[in-house]
């Protein structure tokens, strides 16, 4: 499952893997390449609240502007990329 949205500039992209609620503990990591005129990347946690700052050998951009995420985690509850530019993410906006 996936749904992204936009807000002042800043966008974000939710995933994750649908499961039955409390019969399945589902973990494990996707690839996906998304086209982005970022400067930052966060992860968030959406359960807990913890957001990540990626690590670059999590990320490949290339010529054309493709962010390709390697190896990012996947859980049965939702999981946020949140692109940010100019110092503006969603991560500092009131």
């Amino acid at each position: 499952m996936r749904g992204s949205f936009e807000k002042d500039g800043c966008y974000a992209f939710a995933y994750w893997k649908p499961c039955e609620v409390l019969t399945t503990d589902f973990q494990a990591t996707v690839t996906l390449q998304i086209v982005c005129d970022c400067d930052t990347v966060y992860l968030a946690d959406l359960i807990d609240g913890s957001i990540y700052a990626l690590p670059e050998d999590m990320m490949e951009k290339d010529e054309f502007g493709c962010i390709q995420f390697n190896h990012l985690p996947v859980k049965d509850t939702p999981m946020l990329l949140l692109f940010g530019k100019d110092g503006k993410t969603f991560v500092n906006m009131k």
